[in-house]
């Protein structure tokens, strides 16, 4: 799967996220979601992943040209996620 959006989330109250039932194994670099052509957003992840409680594993999260909290809140109550990505 892959996008052309260019944030998930522009803050704490405009976010998307994703809705998963049953156990799921995410994998892959999470900016193929993303429109390379611009630059990611501030808080561009944010909340992307809360709530997946039965999230087992984590997508690749590149820890360089990302802007200011794209992460923040990306995992948030994921309480079957046991490794830090």
């Amino acid at each position: 799967m892959s996008g052309a959006n260019d944030h998930f989330s522009t803050g704490q109250n405009d976010f998307y996220y994703f809705t998963i039932a049953g156990d799921v194994e995410a994998s892959g670099n999470i900016q193929s979601l993303m429109n390379f052509s611009n630059n990611a957003k501030q808080m561009c992840y944010h909340y992307l992943f809360r709530n997946c409680d039965d999230l087992l594993t984590a997508p690749e999260l590149p820890a360089t040209g990302i802007a200011e909290g794209c992460y923040w809140g990306m995992f948030q109550y994921c309480t079957s996620l046991t490794d830090a990505p």
